[in-house]
């Protein structure tokens, strides 16, 4: 398991602040979460242009050589696809599913799947209702949709489950 922060707002729009929170041991960035960082757009704020600003870009190339991951779940999908035009290594969703059996903007559109083997990341199915089947009910067999969606699309090796179990109030049925 890895330590993590769950929006850019954590390192202030700094980078000393970026660096010394991966001295503590911080190993992934989620670069937005439910509302844009002043280099980011998020998937729940209003549009940015650009989505993801030049401070943003350093952020990514900082991260990148770090060894931090970056993490684009909660960004806006133009977001993702500028994040992938500027990272030197793989990103993660940590906990994001697939736009195109539930049209959540929080999901992952094709376009932008199709460009994970290239770089190397890994999408980590997300189970709550909200982005599996866009309502308050699920199932387990609605969660392997995704799973085998983005497996048909792009391969095996870039899926993981990023259940979200600490932030979801409720689960699928039959999990």
């Amino acid at each position: 398991s890895l330590m993590g922060m769950e929006g850019g707002h954590s390192i202030h729009s700094s980078m000393a602040s970026l660096r010394s929170l991966f001295t503590l041991g911080a190993r992934y960035m989620t670069l937005t979460h439910s509302c844009n960082t002043p280099w980011a757009q998020s998937c729940s704020d209003v549009k940015m242009d650009p989505p993801l600003t030049a401070f943003g870009v350093e952020v990514v190339h900082e991260m990148n050589r770090l060894g931090m991951l970056v993490d684009l779940s909660h960004v806006a999908h133009d977001t993702m696809r500028m994040v992938l035009d500027v990272a030197r290594a793989p990103v993660i969703f940590s906990h994001s599913s697939v736009y195109a059996l539930c049209d959540n903007p929080r999901n992952v559109p094709d376009d932008v799947l199709k460009r994970i083997p290239e770089n190397g990341g890994v999408v980590m199915v997300n189970f709550w209702p909200s982005f599996v089947a866009c309502g308050k009910n699920a199932t387990l067999g609605q969660v392997a949709d995704h799973v085998v969606y983005i497996r048909n699309l792009i391969g095996a090796k870039f899926i993981g489950y990023g259940s979200d179990f600490d932030g979801i109030p409720t689960v699928p049925q039959d999990l």
